[in-house]
């Protein structure tokens, strides 16, 4: 990166924006990674009695706890382009970089929902062909 970029400073009206953004993605960062924790712990119990969904519910949880942590890194770089001055690029860049995985993220797992998704679709209409075809057999 050169210099010039380096040095870079938003304006006022600029940091005002960044703040209010950060303001929120840190409120709801801790939120997320709140609720992440707390369905934590109750996956912890869900284990012990039904092991198989306990770890689907684990595979949720980690994926909450990720979102909220990347949510919650993202404001901290948001705040720190009004809070310090000379590095406002290298901040966002960081902030932007936890933002990529965070959408990252979200884009695999509206895909992996969609193929979900179409295979359900696909044995649906498998099994009601099946059905179907049985029920014609036995009525002939």
């Amino acid at each position: 990166m050169t210099q010039a970029a380096q040095a870079y400073e938003f304006d006022a009206q600029q940091d005002q924006i960044i703040s209010m953004l950060a303001s929120r993605m840190k409120a709801l960062g801790i939120v997320t990674i709140a609720m992440g924790a707390l369905v934590g712990v109750c996956t912890l119990f869900v284990l012990i009695n039904a092991f198989l969904p306990g770890l689907f519910i684990g595979g949720e949880t980690a994926v909450v706890l990720l979102i909220g942590i990347w949510t919650y890194q993202a404001s901290k770089s948001f705040r720190m382009i009004v809070d310090t001055k000379g590095q406002d690029m290298m901040h966002l860049m960081s902030a932007l970089e936890s933002l990529r995985k965070l959408y990252n993220l979200q884009f695999w797992l509206l895909i992996a929902g969609i193929i979900i998704f179409v295979i359900a679709i696909i044995l649906a209409v498998v099994v009601g062909a099946g059905a179907f075809m049985s029920m014609q057999g036995q009525a002939t």
